[in-house]
């Protein structure tokens, strides 16, 4: 019996591709504005969808610009449509440790976290990659990290709720 060839993107005709899209959460953000921008121009996608709650501005006909937030788990789903990866950069960035912005930390940077992963997992998303903030790994002193040592050299107990709720 014969092995069936596998066919690339490449060897489907043009017509018949469908496109590859990614969405990217915090995409207004430095780090997520330099992303698209990578993104881009890479050229792996034939549309970086760029969410944040400020709809991103962006010169490439590539990026769809799109209004949204992270704890709208309706909202996500929709603009989920066709993605096949997800580059998760949303959050909230507060040091403050009174009460008040513990709880939003806590509710945009997890249960934010939460909405993006089940609207994932419903719309069948192939891939998720998070990104998360060194705050959650290194208090600004002490031992550098490595492969060899991770993220329990650092007790949580001495890490800032931005940092907890980034684990």
């Amino acid at each position: 019996m014969e092995v069936p060839k596998l066919t690339t993107r490449q060897d489907v005709p043009q017509g018949q591709r469908t496109k590859r899209i990614c969405l990217v959460t915090g995409a207004a953000g430095f780090v997520g504005k330099g992303l698209v921008d990578r993104l881009a121009s890479q050229g792996k996608f034939d549309v970086i969808r760029a969410l944040d709650i400020v709809k991103p501005v962006a010169a490439d006909p590539r990026v769809e610009s799109v209004k949204g937030n992270i704890l709208d788990p309706n909202g996500l789903y929709q603009h989920l449509e066709g993605v096949e990866t997800v580059y998760h950069l949303a959050s909230l960035i507060d040091l403050r440790e009174e009460a008040h912005h513990q709880h939003q930390l806590r509710v945009v940077n997890v249960i934010g976290t939460q909405n993006v992963i089940n609207a994932c997992v419903r719309r069948g998303v192939q891939k998720l990659v998070y990104l998360s903030s060194a705050a959650a790994y290194f208090k600004g002193a002490g031992p550098v990290l490595t492969e060899e040592n991770d993220a329990t050299i650092v007790p949580r107990s001495l890490l800032s709720t931005y940092a907890k709720t980034k684990q």
